[in-house]
């Protein structure tokens, strides 16, 4: 017996064929000239067939980063969120994850609002905040990102959100965030890399997607995919051992802050100059390329996705001539170094520029003086653990594993095992609103030991050092 769906398609291609023209097929070509009685059903039949092939599109937003400093990251996902919801992806299809302690921080001049570039238009309110404060962490993430409802309802107490998608659907995911060799930052450990590959393998082999594409920023983002699924393809803000940049640095309405990411602001502002029916992902990578100036964006996975045009992850066709209207783009030097900061040190960065300019002022030396003696407490940090490793190990050696941060992760399980234990002993000092991006660039030192030594010995000596730094606790 045919099915539903045969009987519907049996009926269609009966229809005179209009398509050598290279246009969709439209429903009012392909009905025949009969009786009003026979184009109604045969309408109503094709709209069905439509809707059933289509699929939908899904996007999850998420970032582990939080507090005054971590603005931009909020930002970032808020000013996404306007895009994709004006470009025609419904709210019960785009999942927001974000600590939300920003836009209502004592620290905010604007209260309740968020900017994400020079012209100050608010882009927090109206975002749809799915989970925030203490519903943030990694297993949270990768169960939203899965799908997984129970899970979700088991962590957080509650039923939540989820990407519910299914195998006829295309997937969009935008992180901007903290990250280091192999790890991203949530506020209750780091997560794995590898978790993250899992999470997107379990998607696949559980035909969650048709097609998912990845943007990620953060630092050393081009560490965190490997032998990702077919039709999966990843965008990362930087190469495998560079920084990530913040952007927007120089707004006197909000000093001492970086409101964008660079990389974000990139895809974000060009989606919204583009027509998404026909502006490709290559294109837009190119586009983010040029943009990017002080980071090496990676392209990871399936390339025959970077010929699809955005529309087809974004929204609905029918919306996306036009989706800025939410705020008139500015034209400005963004990509300038003046108007960037490196994420792991934006508040050490713009400090300096502001003393340049006023040598004279003792609060901002005072501001400089107290954030460099926190730096001290972490390179402290990862000496005592260096030293515990190699007690009798000669100091070229161990300046090198202190200094060197550009080695490729060679032992990933003692490496997990280190972070781990870093996530445990010392999570107060990672979490440090002052010095976490710092923090994190320095875990380079554990990749380091790791290439030469055991799990054992590098877990043991972070644990000593986290002994012996009060700011871990």
């Amino acid at each position: 017996m045919q099915t539903e769906i045969e009987v519907l398609l049996s009926l269609v291609t009966r229809l005179p064929d209009r398509r050598s023209q290279g246009r969709a097929i439209r429903s009012w070509e392909v009905v025949p000239d009969t009786t009003l009685n026979m184009k109604l059903p045969i309408l109503l039949l094709l709209c069905f067939v439509s809707s059933v092939a289509a699929g939908k599109n899904w996007a999850m937003l998420f970032t582990g980063a939080h507090d005054w400093e971590n603005y931009s990251t909020h930002s970032n996902l808020c000013h996404a969120y306007h895009v994709l919801h004006k470009a025609g992806i419904p709210d019960e299809r785009i999942v927001v994850v974000m600590y939300n302690d920003i836009a209502d921080n004592p620290l905010n001049p604007f209260p309740g609002k968020l900017f994400n570039n020079y012209n100050n238009t608010d882009v927090y309110r109206g975002t749809p905040m799915d989970y925030t404060g203490k519903e943030v962490t990694a297993d949270l993430v990768l169960a939203v990102l899965k799908g997984d409802k129970a899970t979700v309802k088991n962590l957080i107490g509650r039923e939540g959100k989820v990407v519910d998608s299914g195998p006829k659907d295309n997937v969009f995911v935008a992180v901007s965030d903290h990250g280091a060799p192999g790890v991203l930052l949530m506020p209750d450990r780091l997560m794995h890399a590898k978790e993250l590959n899992a999470a997107l393998r379990y998607m696949h082999s559980n035909k969650k997607f048709a097609n998912l594409i990845f943007y990620l920023e953060s630092c050393e983002s081009g560490s965190m995919f490997k032998n990702l699924p077919k039709n999966v393809y990843a965008l990362t803000a930087a190469g495998k051992d560079t920084d990530a940049y913040m952007n927007y640095c120089f707004d006197p309405k909000i000093k001492g802050i970086c409101i964008g990411g660079q990389f974000s602001t990139a895809w974000i502002e060009n989606s919204g100059r583009v027509d998404l029916n026909t502006f490709t992902f290559r294109q837009q990578a190119t586009a983010i390329e040029k943009h990017v100036n002080r980071s090496h964006p990676l392209i990871f996975g399936d390339h025959s996705l970077l010929d699809r045009p955005l529309i087809d992850f974004f929204g609905s066709r029918s919306r996306a001539k036009r989706i800025l209207t939410f705020t008139d783009l500015p034209h400005t030097p963004q990509g300038s170094n003046a108007h960037t900061a490196p994420f792991h040190s934006m508040e050490l960065t713009l400090l300096k520029r502001q003393i340049e300019k006023n040598p004279s002022d003792i609060e901002l030396r005072l501001k400089l003086s107290q954030l460099q003696k926190l730096r001290s407490v972490v390179d402290r940090f990862y000496a005592l653990a260096v030293r515990h490793v190699y007690m009798f190990g000669s100091s070229t050696n161990i300046h090198k594993i202190l200094t060197v941060n550009n080695e490729p992760i060679g032992n990933w399980d003692c490496y997990e095992a280190a972070v781990n234990a870093v996530s445990a002993s010392c999570n107060g000092l990672v979490q440090h609103r002052k010095v976490q991006g710092y923090f994190l660039s320095r875990l380079s030192v554990l990749v380091n030991i790791c290439n030469r030594e055991t799990g054992p010995d590098v877990v043991g000596g972070v644990r000593v050092a986290s002994k012996a730094t009060a700011l871990c606790r």
